[in-house]
């Protein structure tokens, strides 16, 4: 049996990236025996590790945004063959990176060029603008399912105060 591998691209500041973890807790209530992996700054994934292994989550980790850390995830996500991505981040390197990996359907916010090559877009309009960080990303989710129950932002941060 083929399971859909999923992909949710998570922004790159610590409190986005806190207020995301919903978006990562419903995937898993949608897709429960599919792959989930989150792409990540590599300096942020310890902060939120301990809550990928909770929700069986893979990271791909990455750490600069040069042109060859660009070629590598590309390369990196033709090779997993990606079905979803959940596109959490508004920026044209993420919106290139999904286009060039081949990822089959694609959610998330779209200006004008953008939402042609989405499966379902989002306008970023005064109304999604008022809305709280965490439903604000919620809803990119909600274009492929809506759910009644959200979850609030929680983190678990054991292991990494731990480390210190």
């Amino acid at each position: 049996m083929n399971r859909d591998k999923i992909l949710i691209i998570l922004p790159n500041w610590i409190g986005d990236v806190v207020m995301s973890l919903p978006v990562i807790e419903q995937a898993r209530n949608i897709f429960t025996s599919e792959e989930i992996y989150i792409l990540i700054k590599e300096s942020i994934f310890p902060l939120i590790e301990e809550n990928c292994n909770i929700l069986k989550v893979k990271p791909i980790l990455y750490s600069n945004k040069n042109l060859s850390e660009n070629l590598k995830i590309i390369k990196k996500f033709k090779k997993i063959n990606f079905d979803y991505a959940f596109i959490l981040p508004r920026s044209y390197r993420v919106f290139l990176i999904t286009l060039l990996s081949s990822i089959k359907y694609k959610y998330g916010y779209a200006d004008f060029f953008k939402k042609f090559f989405y499966t379902k877009s989002l306008k970023r309009d005064k109304k999604a603008l008022q809305k709280h960080r965490v439903f604000y990303y919620l809803d990119i989710i909600k274009g492929y399912k809506d759910f009644s129950k959200s979850v609030k932002p929680t983190i678990k941060i054991n292991n990494f105060y731990n480390n210190f």
